[in-house]
């Protein structure tokens, strides 16, 4: 038990994580009204700014039909639709990812195929995120919410909660910050 390598950080540290590929959102697609039968285009990423890649797709009724270019390589990958019904009426759609047939929201293209986050063992980018990282995370979402423009108006014993976290933190940072780079400091 233990050892270099058991733990959480060492594990995840080097993997590529969700929010650095490039993503294929259902939502953001029926948001927009691009899952209507027949319905072609082509979904654009860019990071900084710049263009990073596109993708042509062509909608049906139980399928999408997705078109690029992989290493010059022209590829053409079908992704089936899954349908759920909703409490109230209506449906909700699920892609099928194209590896596992697992129902998904998000396929991920990573390397020549897309693929859901499962199949490509893609870790959350707060799985990657050291102890001290986390901890400045916390630290800026509870000044946003004690501090912010969008101030909630809290009881006072929720409010005092909050404090006591934020003060703890502040104490834990320093320490971890100490522990960090103490050596650099003297």
């Amino acid at each position: 038990m233990g050892g270099i390598g058991s733990g959480r950080y060492y594990h995840w540290s080097k993997a590529t994580a969700l929010e650095s590929t490039l993503r294929i959102d259902i939502r953001y697609m029926r948001r927009n009204g691009m899952l209507k039968p027949g319905w072609t285009g082509t979904l654009r990423w860019s990071r900084g700014g710049e263009p990073s890649g596109s993708i042509g797709y062509v909608c049906w009724q139980d399928r999408v039909i997705f078109n690029y270019r992989h290493n010059d390589e022209p590829v053409e990958q079908v992704v089936y639709f899954d349908r759920t019904p909703c409490r109230f009426g209506g449906e909700r759609l699920w892609f099928r990812c194209p590896h596992c047939s697992r129902r998904c929201e998000v396929l991920s293209i990573v390397g020549k195929y897309p693929g859901c986050r499962k199949c490509y063992r893609l870790p959350y980018q707060s799985q990657c995120d050291d102890r001290l990282t986390r901890l400045f995370t916390r630290q800026q979402k509870l000044e946003e919410m004690l501090w912010g423009e969008k101030r909630k108006w809290w009881r006072r014993a929720k409010r005092e909660r909050l404090l006591a976290e934020y003060s703890y933190l502040l104490d834990e940072t320093e320490i971890g910050l100490y522990l960090k780079f103490g050596d650099y400091l003297g």
